[in-house]
């Protein structure tokens, strides 16, 4: 009988969850994107706020890097 306390069984149910949660998206993004039209208000909606969080955590990096980035000069 397997043991359900053990922090492998914890692990192994968040990556589970982690790659169910992302093929999901994954999954609704391919199916919506063949129905969004190409100059639409709501796909420019949608590449602003695309943009701006790959702005975000960019300026993130740079600004507070973390690991091996932090020990680098600038």
């Amino acid at each position: 009988m397997p043991d359900f306390h053990s922090p492998d069984i914890y692990r192994w149910s968040a990556i589970i969850l982690a790659i169910l949660g992302t093929f999901v998206w994954r999954y609704m993004g391919s199916y919506l994107s063949t129905r969004i039209k190409t100059g639409s208000l709501w796909l420019e909606a949608i590449n602003t706020v695309t943009y701006g969080m790959v702005a975000g955590v960019m300026m993130l990096i740079v600004v507070h890097p973390t690991g091996i980035a932090a020990t680098s000069e600038l």
